[in-house]
């Protein structure tokens, strides 16, 4: 594992990422592959190579790609499953572009590994509530609180969902 590889990685990373926020996505794609490549011929760890897949990822979603987009995060995955906030991470990018049943399946893996903290929770209870599931929601963002009493999102998550349950009194 030669630093130079890594920095080349990381250059590569941030370039593809510049490019996809320019929406020039052939360009962004091309940095992912060519960082993807370096890291098989360095060896780099699974970590780096799942955080690029991620981003190749976004950019296919982004551009209107999501079946491929979703195949190449599932691949990241798999590479980091232990990972938690990677995981949280996966079904946020899910979430956001309204891949509601792969987000699903992220928190459900992020769930699984035992490491709940209150963010999880409430991006747990978020996409409960997106689905109509308020109780489900509800038990999330009351974890998510007594997780973390100072997550704010949590807390008015909690107090929507709540008005919600009693009917908006």
């Amino acid at each position: 594992m030669s630093d130079d590889a890594k920095k080349q990685v990381a250059l590569l990373n941030n370039q593809a990422f510049d490019y996809s926020e320019n929406e020039n996505w052939g360009k962004a794609i091309e940095c992912c592959n060519k960082a993807l490549a370096l890291c098989s011929e360095n060896k780099l760890p699974a970590e780096t190579r799942a955080r690029i897949l991620y981003n190749k990822a976004m950019v296919l979603i982004k551009m209107g790609d999501v079946d491929r987009g979703t195949e190449v995060l599932k691949t990241a995955s798999d590479l980091v499953p232990d990972d938690v906030h990677f995981l949280n991470d996966c079904g946020l990018l899910c979430y956001n572009n309204q891949c509601f049943c792969e987000a699903g399946f992220y928190y459900s893996l992020a769930e699984r590994t035992g490491q709940l903290d209150g963010a999880l929770l409430n991006n747990i209870g978020v996409l409960n509530f997106t689905n109509g599931e308020y109780e489900k929601a509800r038990e999330y963002f009351e974890r998510a609180v007594a997780a973390d009493s100072g997550n704010s999102d949590a807390r008015l998550n909690l107090a929507d969902t709540i008005e919600v349950l009693e009917g908006g009194k």
